[in-house]
């Protein structure tokens, strides 16, 4: 929701496509790495999340990304080697690697 509202900033700014996402990436990185505790994206949003049919536990997300993509922009690859089918990255808030 915030980087989808953080996304929709950088639009209004001038930036689109492959610059508009790393722009957004960059910006959300920093304020989470950089920001300290109380940081707004460290906080994480709550999030309920089903899959296969079974609930998960409730709790704040730090970021839910699920895509088809084998590849990210920017040569990104959160999921390892680039492979077929749908890939999950869950992340409770606060993050403790940050």
């Amino acid at each position: 929701m915030k980087a989808t509202g953080l996304s929709q900033k950088v639009h209004k700014v001038g930036f689109f496509h492959n610059l508009a996402v790393g722009v957004t990436i960059v910006t959300a990185s920093l304020g989470a790495v950089f920001g300290g505790a109380r940081d707004e994206w460290r906080e994480g949003v709550p999030a309920r999340l089903v899959l296969d049919g079974e609930d998960q536990p409730p709790g704040d997300r730090f970021a839910v990304l699920a895509t088809a993509l084998k590849r990210l922009p920017f040569g990104l690859k959160p999921f390892g080697a680039p492979r077929e089918g749908l890939k999950l990255l869950d992340v409770d808030a606060p993050p403790a690697a940050c």
